[in-house]
């Protein structure tokens, strides 16, 4: 059934897959199926899929099965300042270039304040549990 289902999603030429390594081992057992299967697909199919590391809060690696269907590239976090700019300004496109700076700035401040690299992750849940109270 799983691999039915899945099938009837990645039917266009390119398809990604989010946060591989948070999938249930039954959608893990379908993209091998439909990888390995003789699945109608299309001619020039794709499949992508991104996945953080496994050292972040809540990822799990993933078998060596899994692993030997992808090219793994690692994407290093980007430092660099006009590479942060497009992000800020690609998620915020109705701010001004005087208030992207203050976000970089603050970004830039609390990574460096708080070495842990997940500080974000944190102060997100850490939010949700202070709304709760």
């Amino acid at each position: 059934m799983w691999v039915e289902e899945l099938c009837s999603c990645l039917t266009s030429q390119y398809s990604l897959v989010d946060e591989l390594n948070i999938a249930s081992p039954e959608c893990l057992d379908a993209i091998l199926q439909l990888l390995e299967g003789d699945q109608e697909l299309h001619e020039d199919f794709r499949l992508f899929a991104c996945m953080n590391p496994a050292t972040d809060v809540g990822k799990a690696g993933l078998s060596f099965n899994v692993r030997s269907k992808f090219t793994e590239f690692y994407v290093s976090e980007p430092t660099k300042q006009d590479e942060l700019m497009l992000i800020v300004k690609s998620y915020l496109p109705e701010i001004s270039d005087k208030e992207a700076r203050a976000v970089l700035e603050l970004y830039q401040d609390v990574r460096q304040s708080f070495s842990n690299r997940h500080f974000f992750r944190y102060a997100i849940e850490m939010s949700s549990v202070s709304e709760s109270y």
